[in-house]
Formats: C-alpha cells, structure tokens, sequence
C-alpha cells in the first residue's frame, strides 16, 4: 500500500467511506490551493456538508476501529473546516 494514506485504508462495511474520500480529496486539494480566505471558506463549507453522512452515518459501531477512525476523521476534517470558516469570516 505504498504511497496510500492511512484514512485509505479503513474498511468500511458499508462503503460510505470510500466514496464520499474521493469527493474530500478534491475539495481539500482545492482549499489548499486558494488563494483568498473567502474561497478557501467556500470549499470548508462544501467540506463540511460532504462529510456530514459520515458524521450521521447510521452503520456506525463504537466496537468498530474502522468506524471509530471514520469518525474521527470526519470530526477532525469538520472542526478544521469550521476554522477556516471562522477565520474567513473575520477577515472580511
């Protein structure tokens, strides 16, 4: 699994994950790559709302690891982009 991040490798059972990694990916490589606050703003705000079925996922297991490490991927990707909608909102 050379060159695959960790999250890549959670196995979740009912493929919710995977999908919606591929969508993160693109947004938070286009975050990155803004140039403004509001801009990078506008894709943590589509961050956010991409992630929220992982964060209400109903499949989810507390005795899972890969459930576990699901969701605490998504809480950190939310409350990273929470503060990227914070700091955009008081730069304006």
């Amino acid at each position: 699994m050379k060159g695959e991040s960790s999250a890549s490798r959670i196995k979740c059972p009912i493929g919710l994950f995977h999908r919606v990694e591929i969508d993160v990916k693109d947004i938070t490589q286009a975050m990155n790559t803004s140039s403004s606050a509001q801009e990078k703003a506008k894709f943590a705000e589509e961050l956010r709302q991409v992630i929220t079925p992982l964060l209400d996922c109903t499949a989810y297991e507390a005795s899972n690891i890969n459930c576990q490490l699901c969701r605490q991927f998504s809480l950190l990707r939310d409350r990273t982009a929470a503060l990227v909608c914070n700091v955009s909102q008081r730069n304006q």
